[in-house]
This record gives C-alpha cells, structure tokens and sequence, in this order.
C-alpha cells in the first residue's frame, strides 16, 4: 500500500474547474482573532505602563539625587497597577 491519498482525497480542495479553493475564516474564526489580538495588546499595555513609568520615576530619582530609588519603585508599582486595570477592562468587554 502507498502513503499516497486517493483521488478523491488528493482534489478534495480544489473547486469544480480544478483551482484550488481558498478557505475565509468564519465568524467565530475571526471574533477569535480579534480577541487574542486585543488581549496581547492589553498585555504589551501593562508592559509599556510599567516601562515608562518606572523610567520616569528612575529619572526622577537621578535627577533629585535620591540614595535610594523611591520614586522609581513606586512609578513600576503604579505603571502595573495601570496595566493590570486595562487588561481587566479589556478582559471584561471581550467575555461573552
């Protein structure tokens, strides 16, 4: 026996003139697509919030001189507190 597909199989997805036939995404595919991608954009959010402000805070702290970095540990506390509400915002429109 060979591990070759019959005929049947072999043209199963090409269309009644023999071009290959191009499947769309469903509905569901597509609101699925949509919801990762709003979701991973939600995370690079919090990232990004938590980035910033901790730099603004490092700044800061260089800029005053501080011996310890106060400012920046409470900007990377706030950015994330930032972050994790946009993605339960986010989160909370995409749930059915």
């Amino acid at each position: 026996m060979t591990d070759q597909p019959s005929s049947d199989e072999a043209h199963s997805d090409l269309d009644s003139e023999g071009k290959e036939r191009l499947s769309t995404p469903s509905r569901r595919d597509r609101r699925v697509r949509q919801d990762t991608m709003r979701l991973a954009s939600a995370g690079f959010e919090l990232a990004s919030f938590a980035l910033i402000l901790g730099a603004i805070g490092y700044g800061v702290d260089s800029w005053r001189e501080h011996s310890t970095p106060y400012v920046a540990i409470a900007g990377l506390l706030f950015g994330f507190s930032l972050g994790f509400y946009r993605l339960i915002q986010i989160a909370n429109r995409i749930s059915p």
